[in-house]
């Protein structure tokens, strides 16, 4: 990924004789940042994955005990909390 202050600058990268693309996004160390430096991206797909999650403990909290609801929050939405 390559940063420049204006869209006009162009830089071109070359490492072994292999040009180096500038993309608008990447995902790195398992975070979302685009060329602006911003995290809207990220947020917007960590926002979505919970919104799924929590309707399926909404489904399971009368179902399941509560160890078993802990369990699965710590699988499934701990990870994207806590990163």
């Amino acid at each position: 990924m390559v940063f420049s202050p204006s869209p006009k600058n162009c830089i071109k990268l070359v490492l072994n004789d292999i040009d180096i693309h500038k993309v608008h996004m990447c995902k790195y160390l398992g975070l979302y940042v685009n060329d602006q430096l911003t995290w809207r991206f990220h947020i917007d797909y960590v926002y979505n994955r919970l919104l799924q999650l929590i309707g399926v403990f909404y489904k399971l909290r009368s179902k399941l005990q509560y160890v078993w609801l802990r369990n699965i929050y710590y699988a499934f939405v701990h990870p994207y909390v806590w990163r």
